[in-house]
């Protein structure tokens, strides 16, 4: 869903860098090695994005460099197509990796402003995509693909069976999340933002197998936590969709 990054080919230029191994262009790559760094003593980069053509986009991808701690806590995207500015996307904290939707369009000229409280602000992922959204019956679960069951999922159990997290390897929408627990339990189910989990649903259940549909699909986040107080059955038998 999310195949192209058109920030791949795009002209990058950055108002200021911290040297020349931390260009720019580093944060397209996929060497998780390699990162921008804004000047030594520049608490807010501006970002020049100039695609190699129109296209639409609707989804923004951005991650610091997190092992150099959590510097930023705005952002902003802007298409500057026009004379004045039009702001597509903004938010506080981006942490490891943050996806944001904004609305689609066809844009080719864009600016990415970030400000942090620490100098130099870095950036290891920088990526604008497309996401077409799935127009099938969001009820029917069958009709989809459990994202549990994916090459690139990974399942990670507490020692005492309570809590379990579930990272994707990617990016992709769902708003459905079932496991099979203990007679009466209860549960909370929470999403990763980038630097912290949150809270997306909790409650508790008299039946084995539990099932959430949520009022609305998460599409920003690559992995979620379920915590289970009376813990998991022997076969949890995780779906997200």
């Amino acid at each position: 869903m999310l195949a192209v990054n058109y920030a791949d080919n795009a002209q990058l230029r950055a108002d200021s860098v911290y040297s020349e191994s931390t260009e720019i262009y580093n944060s397209i790559c996929d060497d998780f090695d390699l990162f921008y760094a804004s000047g030594k003593n520049a608490s807010e980069a501006v970002i020049d994005i100039e695609l190699d053509g129109e296209y639409e986009t609707n989804v923004l991808i951005i991650g610091e460099k997190i092992e150099l701690g959590e510097r930023m806590t705005s952002f902003k995207l802007e298409c500057i197509d026009t004379p004045t500015p039009v702001l597509l996307a903004n938010g506080t904290s981006v942490g490891y990796f943050k996806a944001v939707h904004y609305k689609s369009g066809i844009y080719k000229h864009l600016r990415l402003t970030l400000t942090g409280i620490v100098a130099p602000i870095t950036l290891r992922h920088l990526a604008l995509h497309k996401y077409d959204e799935d127009t099938s019956d969001p009820t029917n679960s069958i009709t989809r693909e459990n994202l549990v069951k994916m090459d690139s999922a990974t399942v990670v159990l507490s020692p005492d069976r309570k809590e379990a997290i579930i990272n994707f390897g990617g990016i992709f929408p769902f708003d459905t999340i079932s496991f099979v627990g203990r007679f009466w339990c209860k549960y909370e189910i929470s999403a990763f933002d980038g630097s912290k989990f949150y809270t997306v649903a909790d409650g508790d259940s008299s039946d084995y197998r539990v099932t959430v549909r949520l009022d609305k699909p998460i599409d920003s986040s690559y992995q979620i936590k379920i915590a289970c107080e009376r813990g998991f059955s022997t076969e949890p038998d995780f779906c997200v969709y």
